[in-house]
């Protein structure tokens, strides 16, 4: 760019600026540099690419940009009651086939899927060196909880009054069942 074309703002944004605002947005703000070689930009890169990213119209349209990206992240309120639902209800016995096996994931629908909370695999190998051979591999399958889920939507639904109430009506209830248990042995035992 000429120092001339520096000073100026953009009057309309060519295909190497959108791919310029693109890479800016993938990448973040701090990586002006990158962007701008990656949208194919040559000359003073550091200069160019710092005065390019504060133009008026690549500050719109990467806000633009961002803006089209958060939407796209966005959950609504009933995708996100959806999803608690899903895992409130999450039955981990169809996470196997008939046999027991555990079913491939990407064999789960997104209701089995949503109950998963990660995955480990270990490969198991019998003998040392050359002669190691893979016996197995050993799956572990950690599911999300569903109390937790649960609650929030007993809060949600208004079934509990506050985060602690079903909690401490629960503790209540068990400390008063403890205490007539303890008084009817303590009669028990007396002479």
């Amino acid at each position: 760019m000429s120092k001339r074309r520096m000073r100026e703002h953009l009057v309309k944004l060519g295909p190497r600026h959108e791919l310029f605002c693109l890479e800016l947005v993938r990448r973040g703000m701090r990586y002006q540099l990158e962007a701008y070689n990656a949208a194919g930009f040559r000359g003073k890169a550091k200069q160019s690419a710092n005065h390019l990213a504060h133009d008026p119209l690549v500050k719109a349209r990467c806000a633009q940009l961002l803006g089209e990206k958060l939407k796209a992240l966005h959950m609504s309120a009933d995708e996100t009651l959806a999803r608690l639902s899903m895992i409130a209800r999450a039955d981990p016995r169809a996470l196997f086939d008939e046999r027991g096996n555990l079913r491939q994931l990407r064999e789960l629908d997104e209701e089995e899927a949503a109950a998963i909370a990660g995955v480990e695999t270990l490969e198991e190998f019998q003998g040392v060196g050359k002669a190691r051979v893979k016996t197995g591999d050993v799956r572990k399958v950690r599911l999300r909880d569903p109390s937790v889920a649960l609650r929030i939507l007993a809060e949600h639904h208004k079934l509990v009054k506050s985060p602690d109430e079903g909690v401490n009506a629960l503790a209540t209830a068990l400390a008063e069942r403890l205490k007539a248990a303890r008084e009817r042995k303590r009669k028990e035992h007396k002479p």
